[in-house]
């Protein structure tokens, strides 16, 4: 089986939308600073910053996956809301940029972590 990195990276910025959308609601993910991680997704359009970080930046869960929101300040007027996903415990963790902001965005928290507990089919919202 060959792998597709953009799709792949496409299918992890769909997961940190719907996270965001998740906890930030409906008003929040429709916000036009999301639209290029949009178009991303949709159609491919590379718009949106991806890459692999090492894998004890952040802990190992056996038996789900961890899914954290972070924004962190670039500079005076720029804030990137980006999702760190590992899927599966395989200790691959994935950043992906999702938004740029003027201001830090409100409807999420400066860090939100969700676990995927897969065995039992059931998602805890562990920060909030």
């Amino acid at each position: 089986m060959k792998w597709d990195a953009n799709t792949v990276e496409r299918v992890l910025v769909k997961i940190g939308l719907n996270v965001a959308a998740k906890l930030g609601g409906e008003d929040f993910i429709r916000r036009a600073e999301f639209d290029s991680a949009v178009e991303f997704v949709l159609h491919g359009k590379r718009s949106v910053h991806c890459q692999l970080l090492p894998p004890d930046y952040i802990d190992p869960v056996v038996g789900g996956h961890v899914v954290a929101l972070k924004t962190v300040q670039r500079d005076a007027n720029n804030y990137v809301l980006s999702a760190l996903i590992s899927l599966y415990d395989n200790g691959s963790i994935h950043l992906c940029e999702l938004a740029n902001f003027s201001e830090p965005p409100d409807a999420i928290k400066p860090e939100e972590l969700i676990f995927v507990d897969y065995v039992r089919n059931r998602i805890t919202h562990v920060t909030g």
